[in-house]
Formats: C-alpha cells, structure tokens, sequence
C-alpha cells in the first residue's frame, strides 16, 4: 500500500456512537451539546447549562427574623430613710378619783385651799367635830403631822377618843417625842391600854425624854392589865 491512499474503514477504529434518548429524557431533559472529543481520546468535563426560563434573581435575599426583645421591669430601688422623729410620749393615765366621804372633803392631793382650810378650822373650833375630823384627814393625806395632830387634839377634846391617840401619833411623826409623852401619859392614867403600850416604846427608845427599859416593862404590864392582849405576850 501506498502512503498517498486513503486510510480505509477498516484501518480507524470506528467511533461509538450515542443510544438514541428514550422517551422519559426527551421529554424532561434539554438535549445538551456534543463536546468535541479531546485528541487524546478522553472527554472533558462539560459545564451545567441553566435551565431554561431560569433567569438570575436580583433581589437581596430576606433579612433573618429579628428576636422579640425582652422587657425590662423596673427594679425596685431601695427607700431611703429619712430624718426620724422622735415618738411622743403615751399619755400618762388620769389618777383615779378619791372616794367622797362625810368626813373627807373632795380636796386636790397636793394643794390646800386656804380659804376652805380657815373656814373648817373656824367650824372645828365652834363643836363641829365632824369639820376637825375632816380637816384632820385632809393633812394627814398630805402628811402634814403637825397640823393633823392639832386638828386630832380639837376633836379629842370634843369627845372623838380615837382621834386622842391619832393626836400622840402623829406627834410622833413630827418629831415632838416630848408633846407625844404628854399625851400617852395623859390617855394612859385614863385606862387606855393602847396608849400605854406605845408609851412602853417611847420609853424603851428613849424618844421624847430618858431611856429606861424598867419603866418601859411597868407601861407594859399596865397596857395587858388594861386588856390589851398584844402587850400580854
């Protein structure tokens, strides 16, 4: 053979050919272009073609949805403690009112109506006994001995006996120790048991004159030979 003939069919390899498309693929796929076969022999890679009708978007995608924001509470904010004031004081209880008697007058407890104090010595002094005793009650509630033992002294010698050793008593109280003798020796020699035990103590304490515990045992046998049973014991 000659290099100027023509190379027979029988010489190349014959070139496969394409499976004709099935009816499926005709219909849902585009048919693609033939890339030429590289020299080689090995097909290169054939890029994807858009689909038809497919044009590019140019919108900008959608934003991403936002978090609903939370809700602030308001905190509570702490008090401030202002300037404190001073409580007033509770008010103090009305002292209860004395009860009224014939003999005690409704009398403030700390004050002595001068003028009603005049007018029940003046009726103390005309025989109303009744006035001395209440006047004598009124001072000893304010432990006013002196002027008790005066008003006691008008209403013994009214015949009120009690009041005759209320009289030495408060006597006592008053610091006279000496008029308060007088007036147990005196209540004493008129039989009265009382006076002459408590005239044994003045003796005994020396109060109102000497000190003499003989004298102060004879008052006291006198006082139980009287009938004054505390003196017996």
């Amino acid at each position: 053979r000659s290099l100027s003939d023509p190379p027979s069919n029988t010489d190349t390899p014959a070139q496969a050919q394409p499976s004709p498309p099935t009816a499926a693929e005709a219909t849902t796929s585009p048919p693609q272009a033939r890339a030429p076969s590289s020299p080689t022999g090995s097909a290169p890679p054939v890029p994807p073609l858009p689909l038809p009708n497919a044009e590019p978007s140019s919108a900008p995608p959608p934003p991403p949805p936002r978090k609903p924001a939370l809700a602030r509470t308001a905190e509570p904010r702490a008090a401030v403690p202002g300037p404190q004031q001073p409580k007033p004081p509770p008010p103090k209880p009305n002292p209860p009112p004395s009860p009224a008697t014939s003999d005690t007058p409704s009398a403030d407890a700390k004050t002595v109506d001068v003028e009603a104090k005049d007018h029940a010595w003046g009726e103390c002094r005309r025989g109303l006994r009744r006035a001395c005793i209440a006047l004598a009650t009124q001072h000893e509630r304010l432990e006013y001995w002196r002027a008790a033992a005066k008003a006691r002294d008008e209403a013994c010698r009214q015949g009120h006996r009690q009041s005759c050793l209320m009289a030495a008593s408060h006597y006592v109280k008053a610091k006279d120790g000496t008029t308060a003798r007088q007036r147990y020796e005196k209540l004493c020699d008129n039989r009265n048991g009382a006076a002459c035990a408590e005239l044994s103590v003045l003796f005994r304490r020396g109060i109102g004159g000497r000190q003499s515990g003989r004298t102060a045992d004879a008052f006291l046998n006198r006082a139980c030979q009287l009938g004054h049973q505390p003196s017996c014991r």
